[in-house]
Order: structure tokens, then sequence, then C-alpha cells
């Protein structure tokens, strides 16, 4: 096994886990596994989804927003501070959050019009 195999082993082992966007599906964590490509073994992980349950709050704010008549550079930046107050240690979920409040926002405004 070469060096760069070796860590990059030693990376998928310690890392472990894993975030998926599927929003969806129910929001929650599971175990899955995943086959290594540098030994063949299947090594355990933790999958971490931002579902429904994740993406229906963001959709509300979102729509709130519009509903206030934010302008947009103002409904940005509410956005993304909620994303990071609702998940200030998680940049994945943080950006979707925005991401899927961002549309929310931007479909009640095109509606509205």
């Amino acid at each position: 096994m070469t060096a760069v195999a070796a860590l990059s082993l030693a990376v998928l082992v310690q890392a472990a886990d894993m975030e998926t966007y599927e929003p969806d599906k129910p929001s929650g964590t599971k175990t899955g596994y995943i086959a290594s490509k540098v030994d063949g073994k299947k090594h355990r992980i933790t999958i971490a989804n931002f579902g429904i349950e994740d993406a229906q709050p963001a959709h509300e704010f979102g729509r709130y927003l519009a509903h206030a008549d934010y302008n947009s550079g103002q409904a940005e930046a509410e956005i993304w501070r909620a994303a990071w107050e609702r998940y200030p240690n998680d940049r994945f979920f943080a950006r979707y959050f925005a991401q899927e409040a961002e549309q929310a926002y931007a479909d009640a405004v095109k509606k509205a019009h």
C-alpha cells in the first residue's frame, strides 16, 4: 500500500461522516457503509440528511421575508443570519437552509407580482 493510499484510507476511516441534501426525504441521521477503493473493505459511516424537516422552516422563513416586503439584499442577509444561527457549526446545512429559503423568497416575490 502506498503512502497516499494509506493516508486516503486513514482520512476515510477517521472522517466517517457524510452529509446529504435530499429535501424530499425525511431529515435524520443513519448509519451506512462505503466500500474503500483502496482495500475494498466496507467502512461504517454516519450519514446526516438535510431533509423535509430542515427544508420546511427555510421555506417558511423565505416566504415570511417576501410577505414582509424585504428587498432582495435585506432578505439575503436575514436568510444567512438565520442559517448560521440555526446551524452554527455546520456549513453544509447552513448553505442548504439558505438555498431553500432564498428559493422560497424568490418564488413568493414572483407570485406576488
